[in-house]
């Protein structure tokens, strides 16, 4: 632990000389940018500081952040600092504590549903995949009508993607109302919700994209109980907003609407590249064993900014913050004693904005965008907080692609 707070605090202080350098002289294209929300350059020192004047690791995070400009303007450098100072021990989020692989159960043939389990906000359902060599467990939300068709909304979560459900708490799927069937993969720990060439000796066996596009969607659209309208979507945020996105590019056709909050679509850019690596060696995991050395074909397959031509004709909601923190984070961050995550998340958030904005500009330079929507908010860091506020506007712009 003191050997990766000792490599957090070395990037902390790049960081903040990239933030420095980048007050003193913002670039043109910095100045130029889209990336136009409330606040202003210089004017962080005035923003919410006097409430914890006494926690100067406080002070100057948000100093660091309360400017949009000095947000987005640094970004690329500092994520490029990140593979310099070296990643595998940064946190993003959540645990770091390397767990053990799940094992793999040779024999499984073909998937099915192994059993079905109640529990508070919604099922759990034990799926054998032979794909994924295990038993994955999945949690299903039925719609609740006894009578009309719904479609089905597969959601996928963060970096940990944890057996609790991050989509039900601290995620706000309330919002998607009672009319559709709700299936949240889980236990996908820094997977990328990707299939992987190799197994990683921490991670294990990764095979999401064969279980969600070929094992998953059969079983569960065919039970009784969910009474499938023939229309599917899929979305997610971070991590499972990369995933998503990507998996509709993949196949097209398949989805009738995505949506991704907070997510980065390119594997091959510089954000892009850092963002991945940063996910999977955060948690343990062997960067080459995704999809080979960088720049393989499975890294440039998997780059939807290279090529988004599976995404035309498919409804879709894509937003992200501006790295700003709201009010909501302030209270949560300092109340919470987590003031060394502030730069991280705002970081992040301002680095899935730009990539966002990248998508959007190929996707309108290839004439694709007619039926996407791009919603870019002047606030709000790489946090549920943020994430939430979103959640309403996706399901509000993708549901009448589904019914």
């Amino acid at each position: 632990m003191r050997r990766s707070a000792n490599r957090f605090l070395a990037t902390m202080s790049t960081l903040g000389l990239v933030i420095g350098l980048t007050v003193a002289a913002p670039s043109a294209s910095a100045q130029s940018s889209q990336f136009q929300p409330g606040g202003v350059l210089g004017s962080s020192a005035l923003t919410g500081l006097s409430a914890e004047p006494t926690k100067p690791l406080h002070a100057s995070s948000e100093a660091m952040f309360s400017s949009p400009l000095v947000a987005q303007g640094g970004v690329n450098a500092l994520l490029s600092s990140l593979a310099i100072v070296g990643s595998s021990e940064l946190p993003v989020f959540g645990s770091t504590f390397v767990e053990p692989p799940f094992p793999t159960v040779p024999g499984i043939t073909r998937p099915k549903v192994v059993e079905k389990r109640q529990e508070d906000r919604a099922e759990r359902w034990i799926i054998a995949s032979p794909a994924m060599e295990r038993e994955v467990e999945v949690l299903v939300r039925p719609a609740r009508s006894t009578t009309a068709t719904a479609p089905v909304l597969y959601l996928l979560d963060g970096v940990d993607a944890k057996p609790a459900g991050e989509w039900l708490s601290p995620g706000d799927a309330a919002q998607f109302g009672d009319d559709v069937t709700l299936v949240m993969p889980t236990q996908a720990r820094a997977s990328l919700w990707m299939d992987w060439d190799n197994d990683d000796p921490v991670l294990g066996r990764n095979k999401w994209e064969t279980f969600l596009t070929e094992e998953l969607p059969g079983l569960v659209e065919a039970q009784p109980e969910v009474r499938f309208n023939g229309k599917r979507a899929i979305g997610g945020i971070s991590m499972g907003a990369n995933a998503a996105v990507m998996i509709a590019n993949l196949n097209p056709g398949r989805y009738d609407a995505v949506f991704g909050i907070s997510g980065c679509y390119s594997t091959l850019d510089d954000i892009g590249h850092q963002i991945t690596n940063l996910m999977v060696s955060s948690r343990g995991g062997n960067l080459d064993n995704v999809w080979g050395p960088f720049g393989s074909p499975g890294w440039q397959r998997h780059d939807v900014v290279s090529d988004p031509s599976g995404l035309a004709g498919t409804r879709m909601y894509l937003s992200a913050g501006s790295g700003v923190i709201n009010d909501a984070e302030r209270e949560f961050f300092y109340n919470a004693t987590r003031s060394s995550e502030i730069a991280l998340s705002a970081t992040l958030e301002a680095g899935v904005r730009t990539c966002t904005q990248r998508l959007e500009r190929e996707m309108n330079r290839h004439d694709l965008a007619s039926n996407a929507r791009f919603a870019y908010s002047d606030r709000g860091a790489h946090t549920w907080m943020n994430f939430n506020t979103q959640v309403g506007p996706a399901w509000e712009y993708i549901r009448p692609a589904l019914y």
